[in-house]
């Protein structure tokens, strides 16, 4: 899957709102991260590149495809879940990015499905 470089800082400014929504910088949430940008193609450059403004990178990912969706929607759920405590400001966080992004509702099947499909190249 292909992100151009507006759409890898849109995805970073979430996933990087997300590490940070409850106040705290878990490593395992960063691992998360990082191991899922990393497998749609983001260098480490990519992975050090600024945040865009909230309002932008929401644009931004509201015009991406079904497909480029939902794996913006795993990665920020992996996030999420990565250090075993899913906080309120979290939930919070994916919920107002879901609903003005216009993004999939996911289980964990469906992000597992998502991983599976990407690693396979399904998607």
């Amino acid at each position: 899957m292909y992100f151009s470089q507006l759409e890898k800082r849109a995805i970073l400014t979430f996933a990087n709102g997300m590490i940070a929504a409850d106040g705290k910088v878990a490593a395992k949430e960063l691992l998360a991260a990082h191991s899922w940008l990393k497998l749609v193609g983001y260098s480490d450059s990519d992975l050090s590149m600024d945040n865009l403004e909230a309002s932008q990178a929401m644009t931004v990912i509201s015009n991406l495809t079904y497909d480029e969706k939902r794996v913006v929607t795993s990665i920020l759920i992996t996030i999420m879940i990565a250090d075993g405590n899913i906080d309120d400001k979290e939930r919070a966080m994916i919920n107002l990015i879901t609903s003005f992004c216009d993004l999939p509702e996911m289980n964990a099947e469906d992000v597992q499905k998502t991983l599976k499909d990407l690693s396979e190249g399904n998607i």
